[in-house]
């Protein structure tokens, strides 16, 4: 008797963002400071990804030892979303459409953004009969 396994692949990213030698400037600090303060993120600790579909990515470490990774959307001065996730866990976040396009993409849905050390994975899900 053959015993069959069947082993699903993990989806592919929709893209992957490379960390960039861009420094957090003061519109980063200031939302780090004001949007975030229960995070207590340590400004000088803060890595950019580039932007993704409207979306700055930043990743950094807070007091607590935990890394947090954050979605900027400089166009509204806001944190679109953040979370924070001690070792070993995976750290990711969800960026939800609001009815909006992704910049340029129809339709609702999210976009989850894993942080994996030197990169962002990031997956678009679109809900079901968006176009």
């Amino acid at each position: 008797m053959t015993n069959l396994v069947l082993v699903s692949a993990p989806p592919h990213p929709d893209a992957t963002l490379q960390r960039t030698a861009a420094q957090a400037d003061e519109q980063v600090l200031r939302l780090v400071r004001e949007e975030r303060p229960h995070f207590e993120i340590d400004g000088s600790t803060l890595r950019a990804y580039g932007s993704y579909l409207g979306l700055e990515l930043w990743s950094a470490e807070n007091a607590f030892g935990s890394q947090c990774l954050m979605a900027v959307e400089r166009s509204k001065n806001l944190f679109s979303e953040a979370g924070c996730a001690p070792p070993p866990a995976d750290l990711f976040i969800d960026v939800s459409s609001w009815g909006d396009a992704f910049d340029g993409h129809p339709g609702e849905g999210i976009i989850r953004f894993f942080l994996r050390g030197a990169t962002v994975d990031a997956y678009i899900y679109f809900l079901p009969g968006a176009d």
